[in-house]
């Protein structure tokens, strides 16, 4: 891993966020690249244009210097990182924010979770856009979440048809932490058809991942949303990880607002990938 964005708003949420962005970072070596989109107030659009210049140029500094406190905070601690930069700018948050993951050529990309409410409100609107419009795996942390490394990494799958090389990145997250990966599978199949898919399935993931530190386990829920409640207070783990990919099980779970509040209460940050 060399580089990570980390999107600052300076929210709680983007707090806890930049302490798994530096840990990651610190961990892995890389780059940690931090940017915020700061807005410009409302002038009088009168105003002669060197009044709306100086109002630009005194909100991308205060930006400048926020972002530069974040990156002095980090580097002055325990997981301070090989180097630190900051990016600023007025663009369309989620724009900009995928503009930037391609020009910085992130590996991940870093987000706070916002609040406990609808899709946009529990993880913010910049957040579901860059989740929904990236190709990146994008990291979402609760604003409550602590980090202290991933010793445990539960990866909730439903055998869907989407590409396992996408668990390549989760390989090598894991082998930086040394981290046990948990696969479970949450689904409602017969009995000796979700034994056959799970077997094939791990042949899939095994081919891909290049990590071995895994298990296996199956779960019988009626409920997808049950299941992986229970399964996050039996796991207790540091890090869920899920696939999006079209009509899949992550899109399933997320159109439910209760799902996105069970996964903000539980302060377990997630990892989505792409399939």
């Amino acid at each position: 891993m060399k580089n990570i964005l980390y999107c600052a708003d300076f929210s709680p949420a983007s707090n806890a966020a930049s302490a798994f962005a530096a840990g990651v970072a610190h961990v892995s070596g890389a780059t940690l690249g931090l940017y915020h989109a700061y807005a410009i107030p409302l002038i009088d659009p009168y105003a002669p244009v060197y009044k709306y210049e100086q109002v630009v140029e005194a909100e991308e500094k205060a930006s400048e210097l926020r972002l530069q406190g974040i990156c002095d905070k980090i580097q002055s601690g325990a997981n301070n990182v090989r180097e630190c930069q900051v990016f600023t700018d007025s663009s369309p948050a989620v724009e900009a924010v995928l503009k930037l993951s391609e020009e910085h050529e992130s590996d991940l990309i870093v987000m706070g979770a916002a609040s406990a409410g609808g899709l946009t409100k529990v993880f913010g609107s910049t957040t579901a856009g860059v989740v929904s419009d990236s190709d990146k795996p994008v990291l979402i942390v609760p604003p409550t979440a602590t980090y202290k490394g991933l010793k445990k990494i539960v990866c909730a799958t439903d055998l869907g048809k989407y590409d396992y090389k996408c668990f390549k990145f989760l390989g090598k997250l894991a082998a930086l932490f040394k981290s046990e990966i948990v696969f479970v599978h949450i689904g409602e199949m017969k009995h000796d058809e979700q034994k056959n898919s799970l077997y094939h399935v791990q042949d899939e993931i095994l081919g891909n991942i290049g990590y071995d530190k895994i298990r296996f386990e199956e779960f019988h829920y009626k409920d997808p949303e049950e299941g992986l409640k229970l399964i996050i207070d039996a796991q207790s783990p540091d890090l869920l990880v899920m696939v999006r990919y079209e009509r899949g099980f992550f899109d399933q779970l997320f159109h439910r607002s209760l799902t996105r509040k069970m996964i903000y209460k539980a302060n377990v940050p997630l990892l989505v990938l792409h399939g």
